[in-house]
């Protein structure tokens, strides 16, 4: 498990959903696990700039690093704020899912899995602009750094969350090699992720949205992944697979389908051996 910042706060006030809070109760949480003991907890290292521009322009990476080098907090939209921390917190969440897959991948590798525990989250941002609460993707990143550095072709991204990742949808539309599917409430925020949106050129087909209405339940979920999601991703086979989930900690808040984010991720990891599991938004 890597943890990539505890209390460098990116958002305005501990009252904003994305705060330092959020890693401390995953951490409060993992620790009272019965398993907690087979745990390995493992420092991130920090991205360089180089390595963010594996997915984002490198305009949009100055402005957040201009933003966060002014040390007063400003807003990139009504959700998502930069302060003097966001920027370092950006390239370490980054890193930590870097150091995740060196890990999992490198040679003389240990491990099969690992999960990241990092903040700001990322499937909101897209290659020239952030939103909703996220700054750089990470799990894009993590694609793209598996792709160069360790030449795994295909991967699959598997996205559960109340709002839809429209930031990684949009970065991989295009691209045969990853397969994009994504788990949330529909209609809600961003308002995309529809049924209809299943790719273009070469990336048509390989883009699946599972839209779920409210007051949906977890076994729903189950059943959605065991006869839907896990048939494609066999057919697709991929090389690699990333999981990407929000806190269960902001549930309550932010919408209205029931599921215990962690409860189903451990179910998740029943069914795929080897994954990556990383915030997302």
């Amino acid at each position: 498990m890597i943890i990539s910042s505890f209390k460098d706060n990116t958002q305005p006030a501990l009252s904003h959903p994305e705060n330092p809070e959020r890693l401390e109760y995953i951490k409060l949480a993992v620790d009272s696990w019965s398993g907690a003991d087979s745990i390995k907890y493992v420092k991130p290292f920090k991205a360089e700039e180089e390595q963010i521009e594996m997915v984002h322009d490198p305009e949009y990476i100055k402005r957040i690093n201009d933003l966060s080098s002014q040390g007063s907090l400003s807003f990139l939209d009504m959700d998502t704020g930069v302060n003097q921390y966001t920027y370092n917190c950006a390239l370490l969440a980054a890193g930590g899912c870097f150091k995740g897959l060196d890990l999992i991948l490198g040679s003389g590798a240990i491990f099969n899995k690992f999960f990241l525990a990092c903040r700001p989250p990322g499937h909101h941002a897209f290659s020239s602009k952030g939103s909703g609460f996220c700054i750089f993707n990470n799990a894009a990143l993590g694609a793209k750094y598996a792709r160069e550095k360790f030449g795994i072709r295909r991967i699959a991204i598997v996205d559960f969350d109340a709002h839809h990742g429209n930031g990684t949808q949009e970065i991989f539309y295009g691209d045969n090699d990853v397969f994009y599917t994504s788990f949330h409430q529909y209609p809600h925020y961003p308002g995309t992720g529809g049924p209809d949106e299943t790719g273009h050129g070469k990336g048509e087909g390989f883009n699946l949205n599972l839209p779920f209405m409210p007051g949906t339940e977890e076994p729903d979920y189950i059943v959605s992944l065991i006869d839907i999601v896990l048939p494609l991703l066999n057919r697709f086979g991929p090389d690699q697979i990333i999981i990407n989930i929000f806190s269960i900690f902001m549930i309550k808040r932010l919408k209205e389908i029931y599921y215990s984010l962690f409860g189903f991720s451990l179910k998740i990891i029943c069914y795929i051996e080897s994954s990556i599991i990383i915030p997302a938004g």
